[in-house]
């Protein structure tokens, strides 16, 4: 199927409303003032035509927040990424240097669980250095 040929036409256009249409073509990355007519035509025919305005409007909306999550979709799975290779450094140092016996780990292991629940993931180094130096003094 061949798209359709497009017919010229002519327009008449105030000096202002063409300086908002070429800020939009920047700042939007449309690639021609036409497309942006196009698109703009298109947008407001649909919404003219729309049987029931508020499922346009919902459509409308649902498009653009699809747009804004996988965007935020992908900043949070970099941040992710690089936590989780600051953690891995973390435990690369700290189980070179610790000597801890290996029936210790689910130990510590539920203590961390326990740590993370009870303030919802806000975690500071200098409370558990605390905790840690607290129990090595509580052994001697």
């Amino acid at each position: 199927m061949t798209p359709e040929k497009k017919q010229r036409i002519t327009v008449h256009i105030q000096p202002d409303t063409i300086r908002k249409m070429d800020r939009t073509i920047e700042d939007k990355d449309f690639s021609n003032r036409n497309e942006l007519i196009c698109e703009a035509v298109n947008f407001y025919v649909e919404y003219l035509n729309a049987t029931d305005l508020d499922k346009y409007i919902s459509k409308t909306l649902l498009t653009k927040n699809k747009k804004m999550l996988e965007r935020l979709e992908g900043r949070i799975c970099k941040q992710l990424f690089r936590l989780a290779v600051e953690i891995s450094i973390s435990a690369h140092v700290s189980a070179s240097r610790a000597c801890i016996p290996p029936e210790n780990f689910e130990k510590i292991r539920e203590r961390c669980i326990a740590d993370v629940q009870k303030s919802l993931g806000t975690v500071y180094y200098d409370s558990i250095y605390g905790f840690q130096h607290y129990l090595d003094k509580q052994e001697d």
